[in-house]
C-alpha cells in the first residue's frame, strides 16, 4: 500500500526530473539562439563588432540562462497541467462510480475508491503475471 507521503515524494521526484530535462533543453535552445544572434549582430552591426569577446560571451550566456529558466518553468507547468487533468478525470470517474453505488462522493470516499481501484489493478496485474 502506497501512502500519501510516498505518492507526494514520487510526484516531486518526477516533477524534478521533468524540470531538469526542460531546463537543459531550454538552455541549449537559448544558447543556440544567443549564438545565432551574436553571429548575426557581429556581421551586421558595427557597434556590436567593436565589443569585446567577453561581452559577446556574456550576451550568449544571458540567452542560455533565460532559456534555462523558461524551459524549466514551461516543462513544469506542462507536467502539472497533465497531473491536474489526470486527477480531475480520476475524480470524475470516482464521483460517477460512488453515485451509482448510492454513496455521497466526499473527499474521503473518493480517496477510498481510488485506493480500492489501485488494489484491483495490482491484483489484476499479479494474476496476469
Amino acid at each position: 500500500m502506497v501512502t500519501a507521503r510516498e505518492q507526494r515524494s514520487v510526484h516531486a521526484a518526477n516533477a524534478r526530473e521533468v524540470q531538469v530535462q526542460g531546463a537543459l533543453l531550454g538552455s541549449a535552445k537559448g544558447g543556440m539562439m544567443g549564438l545565432v544572434f551574436a553571429l548575426f549582430a557581429n556581421r551586421t552591426w558595427p557597434a556590436f563588432t567593436r565589443k569585446t569577446l567577453q561581452f559577446k560571451c556574456f550576451v550568449v550566456s544571458g540567452f542560455a540562462l533565460a532559456g534555462f529558466a523558461l524551459g524549466a518553468e514551461n516543462a513544469l507547468m506542462r507536467f502539472e497541467a497533465s497531473q491536474r487533468l489526470h486527477e480531475n478525470k480520476m475524480r470524475e470517474r470516482a464521483q460517477v462510480a460512488l453515485t451509482n453505488r448510492g454513496v455521497m462522493p466526499t473527499e474521503t470516499a473518493i480517496q477510498a475508491w481510488n485506493l480500492e481501484q489501485r488494489e484491483l489493478r495490482q491484483a489484476t496485474t499479479e494474476t496476469s503475471d
